[in-house]
């Protein structure tokens, strides 16, 4: 249906999908070339030269009495295979014809002007007709470089904005295995030294992330950096915990490197070619998007000139994907385990490294799960170099530089005498951390939480190492996320929220009010549970979801052993958003009337 208002043709949404049915009966039956009726203001057609932008380049636009034309090019048909032309669906070109149909042997009459008078006509039915009929070729009505666009996790790219706050090393720590990894990734691979993997391994909380994140700043400070990959099982985003978007991500970062002639065309040219690449498994993809680009582009450019390292962090927290599109290899989720999705991660990227025409250099940093511990360690050619971060890179000595240098900020901001927190306390924190850099990253937190005076807070930290003596160090962990929790004035609920939060950011809500409206059961309840644990969680810098500062406390809250009294169970979890979901439903719906 068409309304006239004002001198202005709408065409309603609801006409679109009426014609939609018989279009393809209408192509099937018509061979004759005939073309597409398009209206606009006919102002725009007084030259021969007219044109839209937005006309699919597949068509010329031919000015004609009383309306412009779109035909297919000669072009476009010898490339499609001579499929019959785009035209109008009878049942809305009948509506604009004025001698009916044609009979047999009869040419059709020519059209009417539809919309006489009018100004500033706009028929939004060509848009559809073209969707139309590129589904029934096989085609998708958008580019090459928009579906790719939309299987990119911006959030997983070294310098989203998303982390921004993501730890780095401080100045002048982790120097030794910063300069280990930066001497390997600037080296030629040759035949006596094929490691073009890297695999930095540790337990929970020994600054992984914050090594490979610095790393990838510096190499893409000089150039060196050609794409990365940073998963979160933290994150608000599901894709961060998800294979789904990795090695589009991948190839959609090496496609900005100019240095690198002629791939960005051809990882386009595949995914016109198949549009549905997205739905394959890895291996696929790494084939149609990665490799066999870089294979067609050999020789059009100095493979020693491209940028060099691919940094993938937290491999080990990527998760079996349960909101994957139907028909993709992930739709079966249930039947997958994370161990498989870690292996086929892992097996991706050693094909990869075994083909010649793959030149980079692939930075893994993982916690050692078995899945990637086995695949790498027990791999045929000696292409993976491994670092387990211990005793040999000196983590204490950095722990040290690290809250010496903490310390004096605080000292300075509060005007505090130097003898606060000095050599003793350094010293104390470091025994404790044991190496983990997550320990001392919390405890500093804690220190200088909002709304707290740090000798205070640094008090209350030695009176609980005190009473923790002789104990290993994931227990001083333990001990510490414990004490922290408790300063809740009530902890087991806030654990409760806190397993909430993540049940429900990780269905991608990015609304913080909505979140919080959602769990309080009276207004400001969450500023009253969650306010002394901001060292523990907070707010993000756009204050659209809750940042988790280290997965070690996620895996602390999972574990009925560690957790003691503070464990809630998933069950306890569910039936709690149960019940909050009853208790707004209730509020919401009308009192019936009882007559």
């Amino acid at each position: 249906m068409a309304t006239v208002h004002q001198g202005h043709v709408l065409i309603h949404e609801a006409n679109i999908y009426n014609i939609q049915g018989d279009y393809h009966d209408h192509r099937e039956t018509h061979e004759h070339r005939e073309p597409i009726y398009y209206a606009e203001p006919q102002s725009m057609f007084n030259s021969s030269t007219a044109s839209l932008p937005f006309v699919d380049p597949r068509y010329e636009l031919r000015p004609s009495s009383p309306n412009p034309v779109l035909f297919p090019t000669e072009s476009a048909l010898s490339s499609q295979g001579q499929r019959p032309p785009l035209c109008v669906p009878r049942s809305f070109k009948r509506k604009r014809t004025t001698g009916g149909n044609p009979q047999p042997g009869e040419e059709p009459s020519p059209p009417a002007p539809p919309f006489e008078g009018a100004r500033e006509v706009n028929i939004g039915v060509y848009n559809q007709i073209v969707h139309n009929h590129r589904c029934s070729s096989g085609k998708s009505s958008t580019t090459p470089w928009d579906r790719l666009l939309k299987h990119v996790v911006d959030g997983a790219v070294h310098d989203s904005d998303e982390r921004s706050d993501a730890p780095k090393c401080h100045p002048k720590t982790r120097r030794a295995i910063q300069g280990e990894i930066r001497t390997w990734m600037g080296g030629e691979v040759v035949d006596e030294d094929p490691e073009k993997i890297l695999w930095i391994s540790g337990p929970a909380g020994t600054g992984k992330t914050a090594i490979v994140g610095t790393v990838a700043d510096t190499c893409h400070a000089d150039g060196s950096l050609a794409a990365a990959f940073f998963f979160s099982a933290t994150s608000k985003s599901p894709l961060r915990k998800s294979k789904r978007g990795f090695i589009t991500s991948l190839a959609y970062q090496l496609m900005h490197h100019e240095k690198i002639v002629g791939y960005r065309e051809e990882v386009l040219a595949a995914i016109d070619n198949d549009p549905k690449i997205f739905d394959k498994s890895l291996g696929s993809q790494l084939e149609s998007l990665i490799l066999n680009p870089l294979r067609k582009v050999k020789g059009r450019s100095d493979p020693s000139q491209w940028p060099r390292g691919i940094v993938i962090d937290g491999v080990d927290e990527c998760d079996v994907d349960m909101d994957a599109p139907s028909g993709s290899t992930e739709s079966l989720a249930s039947t997958i385990s994370m161990e498989q999705v870690h292996e086929d991660i892992v097996s991706t990227l050693l094909k990869a490294a075994h083909d010649p025409a793959f030149p980079f250099r692939i930075l893994v940093a993982s916690r050692p799960e078995p899945a990637i511990r086995e695949l790498l360690s027990s791999t045929s050619l000696n292409i993976v170099k491994k670092v387990f971060l211990d005793e040999k890179y000196n983590a204490d000595a950095d722990i040290a530089l690290y809250l010496k240098a903490k310390f004096a900020s605080l000292r300075l901001r509060y005007g505090l005498p130097k003898s606060w927190a000095g050599e003793s306390v350094v010293s104390r924190l470091v025994r404790s951390a044991s190496g983990q850099f997550v320990y001392v990253s919390t405890a500093m937190r804690f220190i200088q939480a909002p709304n707290t005076h740090p000798p205070d807070q640094l008090t209350l930290l030695l009176r609980w190492e005190d009473s923790q003596k002789g104990q290993c160090p994931l227990s001083q962990l333990d001990e510490l996320y414990r004490k922290i929790l408790f300063t809740s004035p009530n902890p087991v609920l806030a654990v409760t929220w806190i397993h909430a939060i993540l049940e429900l950011q990780s269905e991608n809500n990015d609304n913080l009010t909505v979140v919080k409206a959602f769990l309080e059961s009276r207004p400001g309840e969450a500023e009253y549970l969650l306010r002394n644990l901001s060292s523990l969680l907070c707010e993000n810098e756009e204050g659209t979801a809750y940042r988790f500062f280290h997965k070690s406390l996620l895996d602390f809250l999972a574990s009925e052993t560690r957790c003691g009294d503070l464990y809630v169970s998933p069950e306890t979890v569910t039936k709690f958003l149960q019940g909050r979901w009853h208790t707004i439903l209730k509020s919401e719906l009308p009192t019936p009337r009882m007559d």
